[in-house]
């Protein structure tokens, strides 16, 4: 037995001993030390497979939509019916699309003169670095033919004086203060749904500092308009303005639907607000890059069908027409500083050399 327990007996198990003159227990299994999951013979190791490495593309802007090919896009129906997977789809000046649709809403045929008038766009929103987009953000334009349209918005202003508070009271604020009004937000006395845009002055931002994480998106700063000096034209702007936010159709573009007049108002007055939105919306674009952010327009007045597709060629023609002319508004400008500045150090001159004359006179 003292054999056996030298070979490695370790967990002695106990049985009955049949036939046997002995009535005690026979040690009958033996157990070796060695790890579970480690064999007697090594099995073979089979080779792991290697993952390819896959290069993730870049993100890109999106390929040209089918049927848009230039030899396709140049492609002109000769008579005044087509088919119409043949051809492109018709593209028309602003005018020209403002004008049909005021055709379709005249009171002998749809009868919605009172109805609006809207603008589908889709934005590029491309960036400095060419595999990085501009995510989504929100703009308010004050357009210079107002209008009527949709609900009524509320503004609360935090600046120090009781001058400032008053007037921006009278001016449609919801509420106007400082200390007082951060601890009622603090407090919950006033939600964050319960108003629409927060104004500051610049002497007062110190003490809303506590809000940033409650107000958010909506906190004031110089880049989005709502912390500055002039309150009356701060609240005019956001009270008046139309607001609109852009949605994601791709990873490089945005499209946004923004009301921009109605359709009783005159051509002239549609047209340069339209063109006034146009601007606003450039302006977010990265000064570096050229072009417009707009690549695409159709206008349309629900609840009629009808979808008319504005020629943007027609669009940036103006544009560099308008540059142009800005451009040489200022050179002129610059000329005309130039020469008085010329004319008033001549008469300097004449006055420093007759002062020198009436010296040596004496």
């Amino acid at each position: 037995m003292a054999a056996r327990l030298l070979l490695g007996l370790t967990r002695p198990r106990l049985w009955e001993a049949v036939d046997s003159q002995f009535s005690g227990a026979v040690l009958v299994s033996q157990v070796r030390h060695r790890k579970k999951n480690q064999s007697r013979v090594r099995q073979p190791q089979e080779p792991k497979e290697k993952k390819a490495y896959i290069r993730e593309p870049k993100k890109v802007a999106s390929v040209q939509k089918v049927n848009e090919s230039e030899k396709f896009l140049a492609k002109k129906p000769e008579d005044d019916i087509w088919i119409h997977k043949f051809y492109p789809k018709p593209k028309f000046p602003i005018r020209e699309c403002i004008i049909r649709h005021k055709e379709y809403a005249d009171p002998s045929m749809l009868d919605n003169m009172d109805g609006c008038i809207h603008v589908n766009m889709e934005l590029d929103m491309a960036t400095k670095k060419k595999t990085k987009f501009r995510s989504d953000f929100e703009l308010t334009v004050l357009l210079p033919h107002q209008f009527e349209y949709g609900k009524s918005k509320t503004i609360i202003v935090f600046c120090k004086t009781p001058e400032e508070q008053e007037k921006a009271l009278s001016l449609g604020a919801l509420h106007a203060g400082s200390s007082g009004l951060v601890k009622m937000i603090i407090e919950g006395t006033l939600g964050k749904t319960d108003f629409d845009f927060v104004l500051c002055t610049p002497d007062t931002i110190q003490e809303i500092l506590p809000l940033r994480p409650v107000l958010r998106t909506k906190f004031p700063n110089i880049q989005a308009g709502t912390l500055g000096n002039n309150i009356e034209s701060m609240i005019k702007h956001f009270t008046k303005g139309i607001t609109f936010s852009t949605t994601k159709i791709s990873e490089s573009h945005s499209k946004i639907q923004v009301p921009f007049g109605k359709l009783n108002m005159e051509n002239e007055q549609l047209e340069q607000n339209l063109q006034c939105l146009i601007d606003g919306i450039n302006k977010e674009r990265p000064k570096t890059l050229p072009g417009s952010m707009v690549h695409y327009m159709d206008i349309v007045a629900p609840p009629s069908p009808e979808v008319f597709i504005v020629d943007m060629d027609t669009v940036l023609q103006k544009a560099d027409s308008q540059k142009s002319a800005k451009a040489e508004k200022k050179e002129h400008l610059v000329q005309e500083e130039k020469k008085n500045m010329k004319k008033d150090e001549d008469e300097e001159d004449s006055d420093a050399d007759s002062k020198s004359r009436i010296t040596k006179s004496r």
